[in-house]
């Protein structure tokens, strides 16, 4: 299944310029721009003009057989489609191994079909999170799983409650 994650009518907050913002999870995610402090992540830009996408309830996604896939929370991408791309999982589990595990297989299969969906993306900085509000940290958590995701995506994976926009650009 072939699923244009740029259409325009899946954006619900287009053309983000604020410097920090929150997202939120309440069946479907959204962007909140005052008292981002309780939000379950935090976004910190200064660079790009960002789009929002909600995936989870907003995004059709099945399997072959029919079955709806694992989708992650959101995806966040810049005005011309090229300089970064986020797909970021929301939790609020006080078991960061656990909110980690799931966040993980959800971010995966969201990415599958993104990568199905557009196999010519070229996107310069491509990223996923598992932002986790209650416990923004995995204990133990290994560069190998690390690795393997990337391997399996294409896609850096953090587990991070603040996202820095900037901080990510200037990684190599």
């Amino acid at each position: 299944m072939t699923v244009d994650f740029f259409n325009g009518g899946y954006i619900t907050t287009g053309h983000i310029s604020d410097t920090e913002f929150g997202i939120m999870d309440n069946s479907k995610a959204y962007v909140v721009k005052n008292n981002i402090d309780s939000c379950n992540a935090v976004i910190i830009n200064n660079i790009f003009n960002l789009n929002f996408v909600p995936v989870d309830n907003h995004i059709k996604l099945r399997r072959e057989n029919g079955e709806i896939a694992k989708r992650c929370d959101c995806m966040l991408y810049d005005d011309a489609k090229t300089e970064i791309i986020i797909f970021i999982e929301l939790k609020q589990r006080k078991d960061a191994e656990d909110a980690f595990l799931d966040g993980k297989e959800q971010l995966k299969e969201t990415i599958s079909f993104f990568k199905d969906s557009h196999p010519y993306y070229i996107g310069k900085k491509k990223y996923a999170f598992v932002a986790n509000s209650l416990s923004p940290f995995v204990p133990g958590l290994n560069s190998s799983s690390i690795l393997k995701f990337l391997n399996e995506t294409g896609f850096i994976l953090y587990v991070k409650h603040k996202i820095d926009i900037q901080a990510l650009t200037e990684r190599i």
